[in-house]
Formats: C-alpha cells, sequence, structure tokens
C-alpha cells in the first residue's frame, strides 16, 4: 500500500503554518515556513509519499497553484468559509482542521486556471478595451 500525506497551508502574508497527516490521521509534521518559493518547493520536495495538498483561496492561492501542482500528487484549493469552526482558533488548529477534512474527502475544490488561461484571459479584457475605446474615438 502507498504511503500518503495530507497537507494543509494557512496561508498569511509573511508565513504559512503547514500540518502534515499520514494515512490514519496521526500529525506527522507541525510547521511554520515562510511565504516564499523557496521555501515551499523545499518543503514539498521534502516529503517522500503520495501528497495531497489542500490550500485555501485568498491572495497567494493562484501563485500557490502554479508553484506546487507539479510538486504534488492532488492538489484542492478550496474555500475554507464553507467549512464550520467551533472553539478555540489558531492558524495550527485552523490547518489541523483543513488537513482532518482533506483525509476524510469533505473538501471540494473551486477552480484555478493553469498560466495559459490566465493569459488568454488577459488578452480578451485587451481586446474589450480597445474595442470600447475605439469605438468611442469614433462616435465624438
Amino acid at each position: 500500500m502507498s504511503d500518503h500525506k495530507y497537507v494543509a497551508f494557512d496561508v498569511h502574508k509573511s508565513t504559512i503554518t503547514v500540518v502534515v497527516l499520514n494515512l490514519e490521521g496521526k500529525i506527522l509534521t507541525q510547521a511554520v515556513i515562510q511565504t516564499d518559493a523557496n521555501s515551499v518547493r523545499h518543503f514539498l520536495c521534502g516529503l517522500s509519499a503520495e501528497v495531497h495538498l489542500r490550500l485555501e483561496e485568498g491572495t497567494h492561492a493562484q501563485w500557490l497553484y502554479e508553484l506546487s501542482r507539479r510538486l504534488v500528487s492532488h492538489l484542492i484549493v478550496c474555500n475554507a468559509r464553507l467549512i464550520k469552526s467551533r472553539g478555540k482558533k489558531s492558524d495550527r488548529l485552523d490547518a489541523l482542521k483543513l488537513a482532518q477534512h482533506l483525509r476524510a474527502g469533505l473538501l471540494k475544490g473551486v477552480y484555478h486556471p493553469k498560466a495559459s488561461s490566465e493569459r488568454l484571459k488577459q488578452l480578451v479584457h485587451n481586446y474589450d478595451c480597445l474595442t470600447e475605446d475605439t469605438t468611442r474615438c469614433m462616435n465624438r
């Protein structure tokens, strides 16, 4: 049977709180890493198993999605507001709860386009702006 690790990131501007669970739900690792590409890559590459990663939807979600999608087996970006939390709240507890939800299969992902889709979206937006400006100038 293959070894699975369930990783949850609670992401903030300068730090990421990480919790890693095994297949049985035991905590293997708890860490706080910097929110930069090298730290995230180094942490994920250090996990020797089939890694299931869970990120929260937020300001860093697209960047982390692009950075980590090739480094893990399964990646879910989810809306953490849909998960009800009771009792005390901390970054470590949030990450632990999200890792447990990931392990139990209770999380549904939100769509994140690949970089090529983002480029196309940007080009379509620019085309729309040019068309509107041209129409405005011709009407003057």
